[in-house]
């Protein structure tokens, strides 16, 4: 819950690629870790050579299953990847302004992919293109958009219980029971180049959350994506788990993605460093509205629903609020340098570059369209009457989704059509399952 815009001092991608063969020289990389996110915004790849990585000439092919499974592997049929046109194969390119030492493993380096179609075009099922195209709809209104991930997650041990008890946020004291393991990913994030501002113990046992400084929207959808592999890698060498999953304890604190956002001008000064700022009003108005239909996207899975609880300081209303932590949208120091509003409704399983390509698409869809945001929430908004619900359920928020023609035109039929096949298809499987509360309630009573 810190600042992560608080210095306002954003990171902006180089202006070129590195010489790749120099950095790994330099650095004796013996392994690249070529990599993308899949659909739920894990990362996945492959691990080449140094010699083959440089020899490639930067083609590299993939099935497209990854970019179409759920987030255990199971594959529904969808318009790119069926049984009828046999699963095939897709193109990706590295991109070279994202090769680094990777600081988990000496002697290895990451490279991120993009993916392409067969005659060269933005495969549409990759997040990083959606991103892409966000971006480029904010900058033909003259706006270069600015955003900043926090992320909650769990530290704990094999049995996947919590590293430690109790209800602590911000306690130095527990924090540093993990110290070794937060420092160790603080290195880490660093070192790959992102902007740490803070890690934190949060309200659930054993619950953290980092926070990166702002950047533009595909760098910080990356640093999004890394940094949720560096947490699980480095407590695994501690001999520790981590998980993002957004409910992973009855009766404890649920994680969130909270995503700051802020525009600048086109030369990248403060958009919003003025009273009443032209672009501030029409962006906010756009995300609040669009939240109901894009609600699928920014809380994905079966588990995300349980923390759209009144009081969970999830914002479970089409609402916002100045500096109020009940609501949706959270805004933050108008007319200042670090102007910003705070998307709180996300869950911390969620695909960040999803998550950010909706934010974006929203906010610009607000400014094309000159809207006007409803009044603001000064209370509680849990108890606000009147205020429309977001969805409560994952099956609730796939049908808004699939009925949303605006999410289909941001982001490509294609993709909304393979994330609601996917999501219906989870959505069958629980209720196909016994659980353990059934089996409780009605075993022996039956």
């Amino acid at each position: 819950m810190t600042d992560p815009m608080s210095d306002h001092n954003p990171q902006f991608v180089g202006s070129g690629p590195i010489e790749p063969e120099h950095l790994l020289s330099e650095h004796e990389i013996h392994t690249v870790e070529v990599a993308f996110a899949d659909l739920w915004g894990y990362l996945c790849g492959k691990r080449i050579p140094t010699a083959h990585f440089l020899a490639s000439g930067g083609d590299l092919s993939f099935p497209v299953a990854p970019l179409t499974w759920s987030v255990t592997g199971d594959i529904a049929d969808s318009p790119l990847a069926s049984a009828a046109n046999g699963f095939p194969n897709v193109r990706f390119r590295r991109d070279l302004e994202t090769l680094r030492p990777a600081p988990w493993r000496e002697g290895v380096a990451i490279c991120l992919l993009d993916a392409y179609t067969a005659e060269g075009e933005p495969f549409p099922l990759h997040g990083r293109h959606a991103v892409r195209a966000a971006e480029a709809r904010l900058l033909a209104l003259g706006y270069r958009a600015l955003v900043a991930p926090e992320l909650e997650f769990y530290l704990c041990a094999e049995d996947w219980t919590p590293l430690f008890g109790g209800h602590r946020p911000f306690s130095l004291t527990k924090g540093g029971e993990t110290e070794a393991i937060l420092t160790e990913i603080r290195h880490a994030l660093e070192a790959l180049g992102m902007h740490v501002v803070s890690s934190q113990t949060e309200y659930g046992p054993a619950q953290f959350e980092i926070n990166l400084g702002p950047t533009e929207p595909l760098r910080a959808a990356d640093n999004a994506l890394l940094l949720k592999h560096v947490v699980k890698d480095t407590a695994r060498r501690h001999g520790a788990r981590a998980t993002f999953m957004p409910s992973p304890f009855a009766g404890a604190s649920t994680s969130g993605f909270h995503l700051h956002q802020s525009l600048l001008t086109e030369d990248r000064e403060p958009a919003w460093a003025q009273a009443d700022p032209p672009s501030f009003k029409p962006y906010l108005a756009g995300l609040i509205e669009r939240l109901p239909e894009l609600t699928a996207l920014l809380s994905p899975s079966i588990n995300a629903y349980k923390r759209m609880l009144d009081g969970s300081f999830a914002g479970n209303r089409v609402s916002w609020g100045h500096d109020n932590r009940s609501v949706a949208v959270r805004t933050l120091d108008p007319a200042a340098a670090n102007a910003r509003l705070e998307l709180r409704t996300p869950s911390s399983d969620a695909n960040p570059y999803l998550v950010i390509a909706a934010a974006v698409q929203a906010g610009a869809d607000g400014i094309e369209r000159s809207l006007e945001p409803p009044a603001p929430v000064s209370g509680n908004a849990y108890a606000e009457k009147g205020l429309a619900a977001l969805p409560r359920s994952l099956a609730e928020a796939v049908e808004l989704l699939d009925a949303s023609e605006f999410a289909r035109d941001a982001l490509g039929p294609e993709l909304i059509e393979t994330l609601v096949g996917v999501q219906r298809l989870e959505i069958e499987r629980f209720a196909a399952h016994i659980t353990d509360w059934e089996r409780d309630r009605y075993l022996e009573c039956s």
